[in-house]
């Protein structure tokens, strides 16, 4: 079942929230987000709680990772035999098909947990981090594609046939499709954020404004995604 993605989902949730954790417990004033550099810079101005929460924080970030990479190739393996069976067929024939859209919504993620991964485990990654935006976005827009191919699919059945079976689908599944769409518009939120190259801020909003109006979402607020503070930490994260 594609719903299984979810898995991998969460593990990959959990190492951004230890990630959000360091960004908290380390100062890193010289970037919008914590590096190697800047846990490397101040360990030896940490207290001893510090000193101990920090490793605890890196492990998990780690373990989690490893987790979510497990998920996700188990996974990819069991949803390309699953799109050989007449199962998947019926399945897009259906209100369920939107569970579908876990797959987009977890890659999006594990773009999230490798960008995390490199700026926290790699010496000097952020020194190049103006190189690394420009993949990110474009991993992210491929996603976004995915994602709006998917949700075509599903859209245009639902309007072909037009009925949609509330009774059957009453549950938080549907909101599959926004969560997608959400985590890829924040992924290409990050560089008009952090960046300091103005034509990688000028790619990214509308980018932003493009899949939120195709998603059937607003547009967004470029003010709003120019404030770091208003945007999840890391390449889409």
């Amino acid at each position: 079942m594609p719903t299984y993605f979810l898995a991998a989902l969460g593990n990959g949730g959990m190492a951004i929230s230890f990630f959000i954790w360091l960004n908290f417990l380390v100062p890193h004033p010289k970037t919008p987000i914590v590096t190697f550099d800047s846990i490397a810079a101040f360990w030896g101005a940490l207290d001893l709680i510090g000193q101990g929460l920090v490793p605890v924080a890196l492990l998990g970030v780690a373990l989690f990772t490893v987790r979510h990479f497990q998920s996700l190739v188990w996974n990819l393996n069991e949803f390309t035999r699953f799109r050989q069976s007449s199962a998947y067929r019926q399945l897009r024939d259906t209100n369920g098909a939107v569970t579908l859209m876990a797959l987009p919504l977890t890659l999006a993620m594990t773009i999230n947990v490798l960008f995390v991964n490199g700026v926290l485990f790699v010496p000097g990654l952020w020194n190049t981090v103006e190189y690394l935006f420009p993949l990110s976005m474009t991993a992210f827009v491929a996603v976004g594609v995915l994602a709006l191919r998917t949700f075509s699919d599903i859209f245009g059945r639902a309007l072909a046939n037009g009925h949609f079976d509330c009774t059957h689908n009453n549950n938080f599944t549907q909101l599959l499709a926004a969560f997608a769409f959400a985590m890829v518009g924040v992924g290409l939120a990050a560089p008009a954020a952090m960046s300091a190259v103005k034509l990688t801020i000028g790619l990214s909003i509308p980018e932003i404004n493009l899949l939120h109006q195709c998603g059937g979402g607003g547009g967004a607020d470029p003010a709003g995604a120019g404030r770091t503070s208003d945007v999840e930490p890391g390449s889409g994260g």
